[in-house]
């Protein structure tokens, strides 16, 4: 009976994991090799940094590292995410970076212009003020 009760559990627990990621929230966050704040640390995590979510326990989760290791993180460090709202949080990051890029380049573009306008009118005084001691010797 209590075998039954805990694959019962069990299967709950990978039905309940199933696409599921954990995302880090905070800097430094420390990939442990089992779940125990003694065990080895594998790998530092960084707030945004997400991983499949294998296993949940009270206090650990089981996640994936790539390429093909399995570790271990507090639950205290870590939002769950769907797979879809992994993708949207990617897709959003993605769209914020291509704006802040095409906002550099549009400055970039202005700088240039006014650089180039500033050129010109500097090449257009050299060549009034040439032109008019031009005249003034002539006279």
């Amino acid at each position: 009976m209590k075998e039954r009760q805990e694959a019962e559990a069990k299967a709950k627990d990978e039905i309940w994991c199933k696409d599921k990621y954990v995302v880090i929230i905070t800097n430094n966050t420390n990939l442990r090799s089992a779940p125990d704040k003694n065990a080895t640390i594998l790998v530092k995590a960084n707030k945004g940094d997400s991983f499949k979510l294998l296993d949940r326990g009270t206090a650990w989760y089981e996640i994936f590292l790539p390429p093909d290791q399995n570790a271990f993180v507090n639950i205290s460090l870590v939002d769950i995410l769907t797979e879809e709202q992994v993708e949207s949080r990617i897709r959003k990051e993605r769209e914020h970076i291509q704006k802040e890029a095409e906002a550099k380049a549009q400055k970039l573009r202005l700088a240039a212009e006014q650089k180039e306008r500033q050129l010109r009118e500097a090449k257009d005084l050299k060549e009034r003020q040439d032109a008019e001691a031009k005249s003034q010797a002539g006279k």
